[in-house]
């Protein structure tokens, strides 16, 4: 995702917190070959539903994984267990 390619991953717990379901990447059951290989085609075929998970994706990563917000939000926390330790 954070290279601006579609994904397909598999339906795993923490997965919903990185992929949202036809928004920026596609969900299948990690053990239905089959709706993994009509998702794939799906993808192949349809140019812009790969430049819209591509895209969507991406802008995903850079807003929640970028590695100045996460040292923000870190800094923040360490802020918060300094304040209340003290």
């Amino acid at each position: 995702m954070g290279c601006g390619i579609p994904v397909i991953v598999g339906d795993v717990d923490a997965i919903y917190d990185v992929v949202q379901h036809e928004k920026n990447g596609l969900i299948v059951n990690p053990r239905d070959t089959t709706k993994l290989a009509q998702q794939m085609v799906r993808l192949l075929q349809n140019p812009s539903l790969r430049v819209q998970l591509a895209e969507s994706g991406r802008a995903h990563c850079i807003q929640e994984f970028d590695w100045s917000i996460a040292a923000q939000r870190y800094l923040r926390i360490l802020k918060e267990l300094h304040t209340s330790a003290s």
